[in-house]
């Protein structure tokens, strides 16, 4: 029995490693075209910054209202008035027969939590009130929502609705209404 070698056609082979280069290079081509796209109008915006053609966002009379401003204790005079940082969380987050995570912690600890999920919306949503509070307060203050639809929407967030995505809109908001962003 005499063995044999099978065939290989090589110029089948040829044409394959030819094709596979030609999409390979086609794939690089589009993703530095992607990546120019993505990252042009960026360093545009950098330069123009560093340029001093960029202006800062009008001013809104809301300065410091992040989360980090409203937990130091020089800060707490700023609090607006029928909120202080004993009050409990449950006092100004009533939502219904279900309970919040943080119902038995005070507006100042809600605002040191540590780590994400339901202790990141804590955080965002106490920030959110005193400022929302505030702009009621302060017709030269201007915030995203107010004191009612953040309760509303953080007591839709705790009891089944969507915390990461509440978490990220009152943060926008807060991150808005600083112009700078968020010091959390």
């Amino acid at each position: 029995m005499s063995e044999t070698t099978p065939s290989i056609d090589t110029k089948s082979l040829t044409e394959k490693r030819m094709r596979r280069r030609e999409l390979i290079t086609k794939g690089a081509i589009g993703a530095a075209i992607l990546a120019a796209a993505y990252v042009a109008p960026q360093i545009t915006t950098v330069r123009a910054r560093a340029n001093g053609q960029l202006t800062p966002p009008p001013s809104n009379g809301c300065h410091d209202c992040s989360l980090g401003y409203w937990k130091q204790e020089q800060h707490f005079d700023s609090w607006p008035a029928g909120y202080a940082p004993g009050d409990l969380y449950s006092a100004h987050f009533v939502c219904g027969t279900d309970a919040t995570p943080h119902d038995a912690k005070t507006l100042l600890e809600v605002l040191g939590l540590g780590g994400g999920g339901d202790n990141a919306l804590g955080r965002q949503s106490v920030a959110a009130l005193l400022d929302a509070a505030r702009a009621e307060d302060n017709q030269d203050c201007v915030f995203g929502f107010s004191v009612q639809e953040v309760k509303d929407m953080v007591c839709a967030a705790f009891n089944g609705g969507d915390v990461g995505g509440t978490k990220d809109d009152l943060e926008a908001a807060i991150d808005e209404c600083e112009g700078e962003g968020s010091d959390d």
